[in-house]
């Protein structure tokens, strides 16, 4: 089918965005074939603009040509031209006018279909529906909390080991080691190392990093932060000093296999 044959109103209706993905495809189709395609076309978009300038739409076409025109850079450009052009005509009659809009007009028409078109596709796609969202993303699991647990200084391996155990932490659960530290008088500074005690009793550290304490109940406490995957099953020392030098403390403790 020619451009030719393709009704007015349906180009008309092209212009104001009134027509379906498929139905501006084929008229896009039809008027990059040709200048003269292109020339109908400018034609028709021509009268729709001096229609909307001099209040002549119906009150829908007129709001969809604003949406469409006057809120579209390129397509703006396009109205403003013929309004100064009308300007220009007036001041020095009419017999230029058909020249001119050939002339230079019809080269922002060019432009202004290329922008139709591409409004055309970004309407398209902007109106897509999302991707179906997953259970998971809809209800996010929540992150474990913390298992704190707290530590008694001077607590040697064999001594009272039982008092000093807990159970191996859920995976991806954080561990607070909570401990007071004996003979601050107020709050201080300090390193901390984190070791695991082997079966032949060597230390191999698995952590380290510096302490606060604060007052908690009248005494100076401290807690260490650990990941999740820092504890295993088995025995560990935390070795503390404060950064003065006058306090050496270490904690034993005892992480028990699971069930």
């Amino acid at each position: 089918m020619d451009i030719e044959h393709i009704p007015d109103e349906t180009v008309k209706a092209y212009l104001l965005g009134q027509l379906d993905e498929t139905q501006a495809a084929e008229v896009e189709r039809r008027y990059f074939v040709g200048r003269c395609c292109l020339e109908k076309i400018g034609v028709l978009e021509r009268t729709l603009i001096e229609d909307y300038l001099d209040g002549r739409l119906p009150a829908e076409e007129a709001e969809l040509f604003e949406n469409r025109y006057l809120k579209t850079p390129c397509l703006k450009k396009v109205v403003e031209a013929v309004r100064q052009e009308r300007i220009g005509n007036a001041k020095k009659g009419d017999g230029n006018r058909h020249w001119w809009w050939r002339r230079e007009v019809l080269l922002a028409v060019a432009g202004a279909l290329a922008c139709l078109a591409a409004v055309s596709i970004w309407v398209e796609q902007s109106w897509r529906p999302p991707p179906p969202v997953s259970v998971a993303e809809k209800n996010p699991a929540k992150a474990p909390e913390p298992v704190r647990f707290r530590l008694t200084p001077g607590v040697s391996k064999t001594a009272s080991a039982k008092a000093t155990r807990m159970g191996l932490p859920p995976p991806n659960a954080p561990v607070v080691l909570v401990a007071e530290l004996p003979g601050a008088k107020g709050p201080v500074q300090g390193v901390a190392r984190l070791s695991a005690i082997g079966a032949d009793d060597q230390q191999e550290a698995v952590w380290s990093g510096t302490i606060q304490t604060k007052e908690v109940n009248g005494e100076q406490q401290f807690a260490v932060t650990l990941s999740p995957s820092t504890l295993k099953s088995g025995d560990y020392t935390l070795e503390v000093k404060t950064s003065d030098g006058r306090i050496d403390t270490t904690y034993i403790f005892g992480v028990l296999p699971p069930n």
